[in-house]
């Protein structure tokens, strides 16, 4: 009996984590109310991280990375959304003094600049750090493939005054977007399921 009840507490343990694992990739469309938009996206967004140690050795920018597709009454485009957030105090950071205008993409042997727009809305991905700055960039579905099966991701925000930031990968998979990708458009999935028979 005692054996039994400890196989079963194992495996309800067993289940618990591997559903807090699966939901960190949930996608689920969710609809803005205010706006009539519904947007999907991954459960969590790929971090970057770019340090400040002319501060602190833990001193930290962070770069928030993620695929979003946003419908409006039928109508689909897919986006990176990006989120910036610090550990550096404000009185000390001016790495970002000037806007981002553009993101830098290095995918294995591809580079693509991609201009960016300002989001106002809620944030689509809960993040480690406070996000203190917003922006998407618009992308296709194409390219969330390449990024999703590259072997090398190097990530580079352009500013406004000519300058750039290279941030670092910290946390998070580029593979986890070909859920998405998947998700949002269900023939790609099918083909690759087609192919693979």
């Amino acid at each position: 009996m005692k054996h039994t009840t400890l196989m079963a507490l194992s495996c309800v343990a067993s289940s618990a984590i591997l559903i807090g694992c699966a939901s960190t990739n949930s996608i689920e469309p969710r609809l803005d109310e205010r706006t009539g938009l519904t947007w999907t996206a991954l459960g969590a967004p790929v971090a970057m991280a770019h340090e400040a140690r002319d501060i602190s050795t833990s001193a930290r920018d962070y770069l928030y990375v993620g695929p979003i597709e946003m419908n409006e009454r039928g109508t689909r485009q897919e986006y990176l959304w990006l989120g910036l957030a610090s550990t550096v105090p404000q009185a000390f950071s001016d790495e970002l003094a000037s806007a981002p205008q553009a993101l830098l993409l290095e995918v294995d042997d591809f580079a693509f600049e991609l201009p960016l727009s300002e989001w106002r809305e809620p944030a689509p991905y809960d993040t480690a750090a406070t996000v203190m700055q917003a922006a998407t960039a618009r992308v296709s579905l194409d390219q969330i493939g390449l990024i999703a099966g590259a072997d090398h991701v190097s990530v580079e925000l352009l500013l406004e005054d000519g300058s750039s930031v290279r941030y670092d990968h910290w946390n998070g998979s580029w593979v986890d977007w070909v859920e998405f990708r998947d998700a949002v458009d269900p023939l790609a999935g099918a083909a690759r399921s087609v192919a693979r028979n």
